[in-house]
């Protein structure tokens, strides 16, 4: 999917944040052809995803077949990467609130949103996995939200790998709602997308389950480590597996917003955007947005 600037814009700065944001979720997994039926077509993406086997269902071609349930449903595997940057203690609009307001940060939203979306009995249609950016190499050099709301920050070494929490699975919700416990789950410094994407393709690639494979990329920020996001899209796209960009703040890309132009390249390398073939097209040697 384009991260079309209307979206950043009107949808995540509303009083509705958290239902704007589950809602353009559950839209990409819904999108991705869950428990059985083609993957949706994002525009002409011939050349990012394998074609389904004759029967329509979502295991890769010439592979055996995964186990299915009493109504021949194949659940599809979806890896969620959800950016746990320090920004995201922030409000949409970039502001931060106060330790009692905590529901308003985007940490919240986010994590929120991504236990709605794999909880049952969503999560016996995708097989959802959970993969944190950067990794927390534990200590205090992570916070969490409340001890970020009151003035401590991260002093974690930067641009770290990402840290795989659960692997994708069916009937995974619980252990992903679990790892997302706001009061406990921590934010640090840097934003190696990336890196996390790099990662998301060993983590699948090492599957066995012959399953579609999808990422969905969800960040604030734009990428700060050196890294090529859209190159690490595009080498997933190449390998069948299409990655889904969901962002939400301000577009200026600064301290409270994101970088629309770097994370539409994502969507356009990831074989997602929308209207594929005409918002996309060749530039800095691989598919990106014609207009970012």
């Amino acid at each position: 999917m384009l991260l079309h600037p209307s979206l950043v814009e009107t949808k995540w700065i509303a009083p509705t944040w958290f239902a704007a944001f589950a809602a353009f979720a559950a839209f990409a997994a819904a999108a991705m052809a869950a428990c059985g039926a083609s993957p949706a077509a994002d525009g002409d993406a011939s050349s990012a995803a394998p074609a389904p086997d004759d029967a329509g269902s979502p295991f890769l071609d010439g592979a055996p077949a995964p186990p299915a349930d009493a109504a021949g449903c194949v659940a599809p595997e979806m890896l969620v990467v959800l950016d746990r940057t320090e920004s995201m203690r922030s409000r949409p609009d970039g502001t931060v609130p106060p330790g009692d307001l905590y529901p308003e940060s985007k940490w919240a939203i986010a994590t929120g949103a991504v236990k709605t979306l794999a909880a049952p009995p969503n999560d016996a249609t995708v097989a959802f996995g959970l993969e944190l950016f950067p990794r927390d190499p534990g200590g205090t050099s992570c916070r969490t939200l409340a001890e970020e709301l009151a003035g401590k920050s991260a002093n974690n070494p930067k641009c770290e790998e990402a840290e795989l929490l659960v692997p994708p699975s069916s009937g995974a919700g619980t252990a992903i709602g679990g790892a997302l416990d706001v009061s406990t789950a921590r934010l640090c410094n840097s934003t190696p997308i990336g890196t996390a994407l790099r990662n998301a393709a060993a983590t699948l690639a090492a599957s066995t389950s012959h399953r579609r494979q999808f990422v969905l990329l969800v960040t604030d920020g734009e990428e700060s480590c050196g890294t090529d996001p859209a190159s690490a899209a595009q080498a997933l796209a190449a390998t069948g597996v299409k990655t889904y960009v969901v962002a939400f703040a301000p577009t200026d890309a600064g301290p409270g917003g994101v970088a629309v132009g770097g994370l539409n390249d994502i969507a356009c390398a990831g074989g997602t955007a929308f209207d594929l073939g005409t918002t996309c097209g060749i530039r800095n040697g691989g598919v990106r947005a014609s207009s970012p």
